[in-house]
């Protein structure tokens, strides 16, 4: 065990320096392995002389001591800048850094520690490990932090990998790949403040990469600064016009920003499908004549493209769709652009016939796999949402491509030939299609569902225990827009008594919630707001528990919720919802047509707050409801 040499007995010229006295304490403590003992006699001599450097040096040695690393430094640095005469300081941040795998900046502090001098009362104050340059040279073990931070990111362990993020950036803030990555984690956990400063940090260091203003744009859009958001995207647009992930994710956020703003959506996808998407005639030139079309007595091949084929609200959906195919008709191949599995992703392998992970080849490798399977169809589930799938549907990797659950619209999506719509869709849809695309019409929804594999227990409203209404919403800021929270807020007041409750998410962050306050808090309903707040035992899920808790559920708009109003029904709670002019404002709509409940669907603001309301009204009615 190396150990924190032993001081010299010198004292002050009064020989009564109780700090000193105490940080010889801590460092007895340490050596004896008290490291919980060393490190409250150092913060307490610390704190009665913060402007001294020798705690701050006995902190980052057991700051080292227990695998903190960036801790460790920043400790030790700040004793250096108290102190720079002194050797110990400049002999541990040489060691540290160089161990760190950072050598130039060991090398910089071991050169400086030679031109210094030991502590003029303590003598040497470091132990054996951070003492020796030359052996720390031989013991160099960079950092993985940033390795397994991906390997979480990869796993959908967002926590976990900001958190292992934050550990090398303590070591080495240079590294821009890190910050990055750390924005992404914490979008998805939604920290959108702090993902908004990781941004700002990578952009300050990589100013041309594009990409960081999209994704610094989707933290300003989950804090419902919408404005702020589509002037990065803008800027995006202009700074990489051809790349395909910046414009899919600008084409993705467009749907949360009013009809004004999304009239570009047209005007940009038949921008892009002109300069991108090759064509039906170049692509049936390509093949050889007379190998065109089915051949006989084999099956229709159809394929599945997704990166959600893992348990996820989205899967909600997708199950069924592989499940119920006709196994003497079809041959299902699925395409999964995403490396997280699960158990999901494992009963989802058992529906179809074939499975590819294409998470890790590039779109054109993975078109030519698609084209190797001779697919006669591929549904395109990703839509604008994820990595390169836009790319790769830019292909044509499949006879007859078709979009149907993508978000935020389908029709109009760049490469599709056939758009899979409802009766309340359609019209939508067909004015979004773009040139050579067509709509097959549905007869019934656009969705077909399983029953839950969440237990529903017959309960009382909470209308009755309250004695007041509870209104619940979707606690997302990037599709609480200020007019769903105007609308929400005339229906709280339109009913006495009543509140709205938020949640149906994942997790609620402080800071999330405090700016939806702050929104709720400009309507003038702020004392009538609460929060979902984490189920207290974890065998409870969190539909269940946010929809046991409410007695209407309200929509937002112009997105429309999809698996939340459906988890809503099933749990007895009717959903009042805002049809608007575009697909993604119209989801609602659908499933509440495809349910029977049409009457819950408003075409205006005025209908919205009047159907809430009357639905509110009569607590016994909405009981057998």
């Amino acid at each position: 065990m190396n150990q924190i040499s032993q001081m010299s007995s010198h004292h002050d010229a009064d020989g009564t320096d109780a700090y000193l006295s105490e940080v010889k304490r801590s460092m007895g403590l340490y050596n004896q392995e008290d490291y919980s003992g060393a490190l409250d006699v150092s913060e307490a001599a610390l704190k009665s002389a913060p402007d001294r450097a020798e705690a701050y040096l006995v902190l980052g040695i057991i700051a080292y001591q227990h695998g903190k690393r960036g801790k460790s430094l920043e400790l030790i640095e700040k004793a250096h800048k108290l102190d720079p005469e002194c050797r110990d300081y400049a002999e541990a941040l040489a060691n540290i850094y160089t161990r760190s795998g950072r050598l130039n900046d060991g090398l910089y502090y071991a050169k400086l520690a030679g031109t210094l001098f030991p502590h003029p009362t303590m003598g040497h104050m470091l132990p054996g490990a951070l003492s020796n340059y030359f052996e720390a040279l031989k013991n160099v073990s960079p950092s993985n932090s940033y390795l397994l931070a991906l390997r979480c990111y990869g796993e959908r362990r967002f926590a976990a990998a900001a958190e292992l993020c934050e550990a090398e950036l303590s070591l080495n803030r240079e590294n821009v790949e890190c910050w990055r990555l750390l924005g992404r984690a914490q979008n998805k956990t939604g920290e959108f403040d702090r993902a908004a400063a990781s941004f700002h940090a990578v952009i300050h260091m990589d100013p041309d990469n594009a990409l960081d203003l999209v994704y610094l744009g989707h933290a300003l859009y989950g804090m419902g600064r919408f404005a702020e958001a589509l002037a990065c995207h803008d800027k995006a647009r202009e700074m990489a016009p051809e790349d395909s992930e910046v414009h899919a994710s600008i084409m993705k956020a467009l749907a949360y920003q009013g009809d004004e703003i999304w009239r570009r959506y047209k005007r940009q996808a038949t921008k892009w499908a002109a300069g991108h998407v090759v064509s039906r005639q170049e692509k049936k030139a390509e093949k050889a004549e007379g190998k065109t079309g089915i051949p006989e007595g084999r099956k229709i091949r159809i394929g599945y493209l997704s990166n959600r084929f893992f348990s996820c609200p989205e899967a909600t959906f997708l199950e069924p769709a592989l499940k119920y195919h006709d196994s003497n008709r079809f041959e299902v191949y699925c395409y999964q652009n995403f490396k997280y599995k699960d158990a999901l992703t494992t009963r989802l392998e058992n529906h179809v016939d074939r499975w590819r992970d294409i998470s890790d080849v590039d779109p054109i490798t993975a078109s030519y796999t698609m084209e190797n399977d001779h697919l006669d169809i591929l549904v395109d589930l990703c839509s604008y949402d994820e990595d390169y799938s836009l790319e790769l549907t830019a292909k044509r990797p499949a006879s007859v491509l078709v979009g149907w659950l993508g978000q935020p619209e389908v029709s109009g999506m760049p490469g599709m030939d056939v758009v899979i719509s409802d009766e309340v869709t359609a019209k939508s849809d067909g004015k979004a299609c773009l040139k050579d695309q067509r709509m097959v019409i549905l007869g019934q929804g656009l969705i077909a569902l399983d029953k839950p594999t969440y237990s529903v227990e017959a309960s009382d409203l909470p209308a009755w225990h309250d004695k007041s209404v509870t209104f619940g919403g979707v606690c997302d800021l990037a599709r609480l827009s200020p007019d769903t929270a105007a609308i929400w807020a005339e229906v709280i007041k339109a009913t006495p008594g009543s509140r709205l409750f938020l949640g149906c998410v994942d997790a609620i962050p402080k800071d999330l919630k405090a700016r939806a306050f702050d929104l709720f808090s400009h309507f003038g309903i702020a004392d009538r707001l609460s929060f979902q707040e984490p189920p207290e035992e974890i065998e409870i899920t969190a539909p269940m528990d946010f929809f046991s808790k409410i007695d209407v559920m309200l929509d937002t708009f112009p997105v429309t919720g999809d698996v939340d109003t459906c988890m809503a029904l099933w749990m007895g709670v009717p959903v009042v919802s805002l049809a608007g002019s575009r697909r993604s404002a119209l989801m609602g709509a659908s499933i509440l047509h495809a349910a029977g409940k049409a009457e819950w669907v408003a075409g205006t603001k005025k209908q919205f707050i009047n159907k809430a309301t009357a639905l509110a009204s009569d607590v016994e009615k909405l009981e057998a409801t």
